[in-house]
């Protein structure tokens, strides 16, 4: 069992509400990235996102330890997704563009310590600490399917067709997709007067 936190950005307060969170397989990431581990969990979604955009359950995605996060880092994390979508829903409404783009919820779950067993394996998902407070926390967001596809980053590099694979049909999209993120990116810098920019782009389609 857990505490699962949502954030409003219309009153910007978080909401708490209780959660299970079972894993196909806690022992084990389904999946990482240079920051992230990602455990594969049988927690349905809570909202829709789409038919065809994800397998209808959520992932649990933890910072590594190497970066010593702290509780708050989480907080900061589905705060920021939170306020990117606000950003797309502003740029969705503005734009005369016929693809829509949307940023996936995520909500913060800190995990009871009761529930945490007595013993697990050096990389499972209760060995992921934060430096702080020593809890076990997670982002618990939608678990998207189809290819998992990087568009920009924090350097201002963009990632073309040539930098990753898919599908034919998929590729066939890729430089539609890539266009729309640095357009949104283009976007947010404009919209904030200067104060923010949206990069690191990446996600499933228009799915971020």
């Amino acid at each position: 069992m857990g505490t699962k936190y949502d954030f409003g950005f219309a009153k910007r307060d978080w909401s708490a509400s209780p959660v299970q969170l079972d894993f196909d397989n806690a022992e084990k990431c389904s999946a990482e990235g240079g920051m992230r581990a990602i455990f594969a969990t049988n927690v349905p979604l809570m909202t829709s996102v789409g038919d065809d955009a994800t397998n209808g359950i959520c992932v649990a995605k933890v910072f590594k330890q190497k970066l010593h996060c702290k509780l708050q880092d989480y907080f900061n994390e589905a705060e920021t997704q939170c306020r990117c979508e606000a950003f797309a829903h502003d740029f969705n409404a503005k734009m005369n563009v016929e693809q829509k783009i949307s940023f996936l919820a995520c909500s913060v779950v800190v995990i009871d310590q009761n529930s945490i067993p007595d013993q697990y394996g050096q990389d499972s998902f209760y060995s992921f600490r934060t430096c702080d407070t020593n809890e076990v926390v997670c982002c618990l967001e939608p678990q998207l399917k189809g290819v998992y596809t990087k568009y920009n980053n924090n350097a201002g590099r963009t990632f073309g067709i040539g930098d990753e694979g898919g599908t034919d049909s998929y590729i066939n999209q890729r430089d539609d997709f890539l266009q729309l993120a640095e357009a949104f990116s283009h976007f947010t810098l404009a919209e904030s007067n200067g104060w923010m920019i949206i990069v690191d782009l990446q996600g499933v389609r228009d799915f971020f």
